[in-house]
């Protein structure tokens, strides 16, 4: 995995969304950035519609936990974390590996403060 770090940091000030998501999945996929959409600027109730289309055409499915998916013996190996951010009050993505942050796409890696909100899991689509 190539680690990427975020282009834009959220700024409530100016109207501005961070986009931690899109660095994440660039990391992820190893892309660039600017080829992901730009989720952080859709309404609130499209944006995770277009994410799960996004990374069908990418030949994964997004799958949601509640609980560390590592903590409950599942077999996988990089996944996403969201989380409170340390620099206000909104939300924040990380990459965890097996239980553990190993990065934080905001440049002054603090991660996420407070218990995980959700877990993400990328898995590929299996075609025959």
């Amino acid at each position: 995995m190539k680690f990427i770090n975020q282009t834009k940091l959220h700024d409530p000030d100016n109207y501005i969304h961070g986009n931690c998501m899109r660095a994440c999945f660039a990391s992820f996929f190893e892309i660039d950035i600017d080829s992901i959409p730009y989720f952080e600027d859709m309404k609130k109730g499209d944006w995770i519609h277009e994410v799960i289309s996004w990374l069908s055409k990418k030949g994964f499915e997004l799958d949601t936990y509640s609980q560390d998916p590592f903590k409950q013996d599942r077999i996988i190996d990089y996944y996403f974390v969201s989380g409170d951010s340390p620099r206000g009050d909104y939300g924040h993505l990380v990459i965890y590996r097996q239980g553990v942050l190993v990065h934080d796409p905001h440049p002054d890696k603090k991660g996420i403060v407070g218990e995980p909100k959700a877990y993400w899991v990328l898995n590929k689509i299996w075609q025959s």
